[in-house]
């Protein structure tokens, strides 16, 4: 890649996924989401930055935690470092992401900065919020060294319980929803 101006990413990713499942049937249908949207941000002086959203189908006014129930140690991937969701006391559930490097070494967790509701989805955002998630960098992690033909962002399918947000059900408890994997590449950012 060509050299960035100074303080500016040599290379950025982005992207996301999701999942969704439904049942049919009246009063007791079932529809639950989850989204992810993602981006990272290598910097030529050895840091990715790295920003995620997590959205988790919840119904207005709800204040159930939901979980992780299956994955494969990891549930995304930044080059070589992977990262995972955590579970934790912030009410939610889901409460941050704790960051490895290629040895599975922790060095990092980081709690999400905020959790609210937006219409039917809890929104997760690590840092910043749901109105300024893509201008915001993200938390820094070292990362040397950059790989520009083989690095990807990634998510690792997963699956994890979301809220009900079908109309008129009256089957409310929450439900496995899996997330399918996805890979994007990095580009040069001029």
């Amino acid at each position: 890649c060509p050299a960035p101006a100074p303080g500016n990413p040599e290379a950025a990713a982005g992207g996301g996924g999701g999942g969704a499942f439904s049942i049919s049937g009246g009063s007791g249908r079932v529809d639950t989401q989850i989204r992810v949207i993602h981006h990272a941000e290598y910097y030529p002086v050895g840091i990715m930055r790295f920003n995620v959203r997590l959205e988790i189908s919840n119904p207005p006014g709800e204040t159930r935690s939901y979980a992780l129930i299956s994955h494969s140690g990891r549930t995304g991937r930044i080059g070589h470092l992977t990262y995972l969701y955590t579970m934790g006391a912030c009410g939610a559930g889901i409460c941050g992401v704790d960051f490895f490097d290629s040895g599975g070494n922790r060095i990092l967790s980081a709690p999400f900065q905020t959790i609210e509701q937006s219409g039917s989805m809890r929104v997760h955002t690590l840092v910043g919020n749901d109105g300024n998630f893509l201008t915001t960098p993200g938390v820094a992690l070292p990362y040397s060294p950059f790989d520009l033909t083989n690095d990807k962002l990634e998510i690792i399918s997963f699956g994890m319980t979301a809220g009900n947000i079908a109309p008129f059900s009256t089957n409310n408890g929450p439900f496995n929803t899996s997330v399918s994997g996805s890979s994007t590449i990095f580009r040069c950012s001029n």
